[in-house]
């Protein structure tokens, strides 16, 4: 397994492979449960809430798997998405003065199945946007854009 190193990017703990200058990138699988609990088991340290899991990743990659079906991206297609996935949230106090740390992942699609490529540590202040968002290529948003286009009619003034 890859060599991990703490760096820090404009203020947030970022973790990175130093396998020879070659991104993280382990697939998001039954199979890879333990490669990558180990990544974010070292990133989470003692910390007891608002964390990620292996099998959280897969729950959310079978989740975007489902969302990119429904707007009728076909499967050949999918590669080149993006999902950023945040833990938690859990109890906090109702003040924005107060953030919680959370665990937030990127993965990517490819033409063989979702992987994870970055994970890092944030805070999530009170009544801020989660950081779950699917992020498509301009060509699979123009798929979805005539997908969608297809459910409706533009009626005459």
């Amino acid at each position: 397994m890859a060599n991990i190193k703490q760096t820090t990017l404009t203020g947030i703990n970022r973790f990175i492979s130093d396998n020879h200058g070659k991104t993280l990138k382990i697939r998001v699988a039954d199979e890879t449960t333990d490669k990558v609990d180990v990544i974010l088991s070292k990133l989470q340290g003692r910390r007891q809430k608002n964390l990620l899991s292996s099998l959280d990743l897969i729950d959310c990659t079978e989740t975007a798997e489902a969302r990119l079906a429904e707007i009728g991206l076909p499967k050949a297609f999918r590669a080149g998405a993006e999902i950023v996935y945040g833990g938690g949230p859990g109890a906090w106090a109702n003040s924005y003065g107060y953030a919680i740390e959370t665990t937030v992942a990127r993965m990517l699609r490819t033409t063989t199945g979702w992987f994870l490529v970055e994970v890092w540590s944030d805070d999530l202040y009170p009544k801020a946007n989660r950081p779950d968002r699917i992020y498509l290529t301009p060509d699979q948003d123009n798929i979805a854009v005539a997908n969608f286009r297809r459910q409706y009619r533009i009626k005459s003034a």
